[in-house]
């Protein structure tokens, strides 16, 4: 395990934030540098226990090989696997909720029910 000096800023809870549709996805933010997407990536996929499998090589959300396409994947199921509220969505301050689904090809951004 890492310890990667994240950094929890105490939030109120507020439950769940989807939107009307009742669809939302976590993903990395467009301006997020790389080594604070990888330490939260290495959080997620370590601590977070997000099973990261799909976005090792062949995979089949590995391609785009990019840190903030397998950051965003990792992101969203954490978010979607601990409540879809705003703390799930935080990843210290690198990631975003959007209700653009960023599945592509074979590579499904799954919901909760």
């Amino acid at each position: 395990m890492y310890n990667i000096g994240f950094y929890v800023r105490p939030i109120r809870a507020e439950g769940n934030t989807t939107f009307l549709d009742g669809r939302t996805w976590c993903v990395a933010r467009p301006s997020a540098s790389q080594a604070e997407l990888q330490r939260a990536l290495d959080w997620g996929c370590g601590i977070g226990r997000v099973d990261c499998s799909v976005i090792e090589k062949h995979g089949d959300c590995y391609e785009p090989d990019t840190i903030w396409s397998h950051a965003s994947f990792a992101f969203n199921v954490y978010y979607q696997t601990n409540g879809n509220n705003r703390i799930a969505c935080y990843f210290g301050g690198t990631a975003t909720l959007t209700k653009i689904n960023p599945s592509y090809g074979t590579c499904s951004y799954d919901v909760s029910k």
